[in-house]
């Protein structure tokens, strides 16, 4: 289970809509808003121009959804029927219509608020929180006791305390207003100037021992967040205090708790063990797909109760179509990928080269799961003729294809009650792998066939199976960069390259990539 995405980005973009009463267009642009805003005002230290610009449009959208959307609740009076934050917020009597315009401003931008403020943050502590327990089995067994004893008492203390060995922020970065003394008549009294950054290390101050009793031990006695004398910095302090600690304090251990309450809960075997900060889930820019993302992207579990195949749990929205679009042209997928416009696999040669700009990770791989009739219908790689075209070629589609075109390409809400029904659903014989498999680098998958140099870097020739080739770009990058040399350089067998590979504990790859190693690279035969 990949629990990022799945659960704790989830829950909170969820709790905003039925809580708040801001349930925005669909999880997928909640998601987009929430991100670009919590970038700009959090992690851009270096005021990179893009992510303020990000931040600036999606703000923009965020106020002109909500007018819509405020003026027909006033219309329908329906927000008189409900108890969200923002329904009651509506029952206020406000008769001067110019007071109005400016009270349904403050309306907004608090209710943005509930949003920008809640997600990121809260999935970084639900995160790191569970990663900590997970390495600590000793702690893991106390805090899983709490969780099916519903002791959320004892729970909340082990929540805040693992906080403090992997709080969300180590530091917070602030901006001085004006000339200010720090700690003023004391022997670390310091002068802050107007205009210079400061640098507030509150991981530093939860462990400093002349405050905090023995501050390298875990310990379920040092009170809790909201103590008078707490020495938690997890919510900020003072005027700066966090406007959300009272919903994370009851959401952050609510989570976890039923998390820690499934069966055998362990970390993920082999490459995919720990948080991962890449967003290969689904970069939302070219940029992101080049460089490590501020939040946690990435963390998977296991746990013993078995999962049904074709019944997984869903990593992200904007991936959905991938459970679904499971019977698709592979060789068409990989030459599109490749963006060679035509790849004739017979004579094994590469014909009329034309690379589009790529957009995303998630675009790219809906796309080339369409069926090549449509493609050459559109007549390319084109995004413009993807949409463009649409009407004239959509009758090469299935009702399933149309309905996540409408969702990848056009922009609609992405509802997942709405897919269509098409049956069982099931993958060609010999691609088994990519039902399983659901944890990847899917942008390392999309950027291994875009790079002409990449297929020499295969420890096999990559005419010999489109099997091979599909499945080996799943296998984590390290890996590949461990066996690559040693069968290319030092001319030693696929199997041999893989017990070395295998041998190293920074790079061995997980049980379920190893099965399907051996049976698809390896034909079966590990002595091969």
């Amino acid at each position: 289970m990949e629990v990022v995405n799945s659960i704790a980005r989830r829950v909170p973009l969820e709790l905003s809509g039925e809580y708040f009463g801001f349930p925005g267009p669909d999880l997928r642009t909640m998601y987009k808003w929430s991100r670009d805003t919590k970038y700009s005002y959090f992690h851009n230290a270096k005021n990179d121009k893009m992510y303020e610009d990000n931040a600036v449009n999606s703000g923009r959208e965020m106020q002109e959804y909500l007018k819509g959307y405020l003026k027909k609740k006033r219309a329908s009076k329906d927000y008189l029927k409900k108890d969200t934050v923002l329904d009651r917020m509506l029952k206020k009597n406000v008769p001067d219509a110019e007071m109005l315009d400016l009270y349904d401003g403050r309306v907004r931008t608090n209710i943005i608020g509930t949003l920008v403020g809640g997600v990121e943050t809260t999935q970084a502590a639900i995160t790191q929180t569970l990663s900590f327990f997970l390495d600590n089995p000793e702690i893991l067994k106390g805090a899983r006791e709490a969780a099916m004893s519903d002791d959320d008492s004892l729970l909340e203390k082990y929540v805040w305390e693992a906080l403090r060995f992997r709080p969300v922020n180590p530091f917070v970065l602030r901006y001085a207003e004006k000339n200010y003394i720090i700690a003023k008549g004391t022997s670390r009294e310091y002068q802050v100037k107007k205009g210079q950054v400061v640098l507030i290390a509150t991981q530093s101050a939860m462990f400093d021992e002349s405050k905090v009793i023995n501050p390298n031990e875990f310990r379920l006695d040092r009170g809790g967040v909201n103590d008078p004398e707490s020495i938690y910095y997890h919510f900020g302090y003072g005027h700066h205090k966090c406007l959300g600690d009272y919903i994370a304090q009851v959401e952050v251990p609510e989570v976890i708790k039923h998390i820690l309450r499934l069966k055998g809960l362990k970390p993920a075997d082999g490459h995919m063990k720990g948080i991962r900060d890449h967003d290969n889930i689904g970069a939302l820019s070219v940029n992101e797909d080049q460089e490590p993302s501020p939040f946690p992207e990435s963390f998977v579990v296991e746990f013993d109760k078995p999962t049904p195949r074709g019944q997984r749990t869903i990593a992200d929205p904007r991936f959905l179509f991938e459970d679904y679009m499971m019977k698709y042209d592979r060789k068409h997928f990989r030459a599109c990928l490749s963006t060679f416009e035509t790849m004739s696999f017979e004579s094994n040669t590469l014909r009329s080269l034309k690379i589009r700009q790529r957009s995303s990770d998630a675009e790219d791989l809906f796309l080339c799961r369409l069926p090549k009739k449509y493609y050459d219908c559109v007549g390319g790689l084109s995004t413009d003729k993807y949409k463009s075209k649409y009407g004239e070629c959509k009758k090469h589609l299935s009702e399933l294809e149309k309905f996540f075109y409408l969702t990848e390409v056009k922009g609609a809400a992405l509802n997942p009650a709405k897919i269509p029904v098409v049956g069982k659903k099931s993958v060609n014989s010999g691609f088994e792998f990519e039902e399983d498999l659901k944890f990847y680098d899917r942008a390392d998958y999309r950027q291994t066939f875009m790079n002409p140099v990449a297929v020499k870097s295969f420890p096999f020739d990559i005419r010999e199976s489109t099997e091979k080739l599909m499945f080996y770009a799943r296998v984590p990058l390290n890996f590949r960069k461990c066996l690559a040399p040693k069968v290319l350089i030092k001319q030693m067998s696929r199997s041999e390259a893989f017990s070395a590979c295998m041998k190293d504990p920074d790079i061995k790859l997980d049980s379920l990539t190893t099965k399907y190693y051996k049976k698809i690279i390896l034909e079966g035969n590990i002595d091969q």
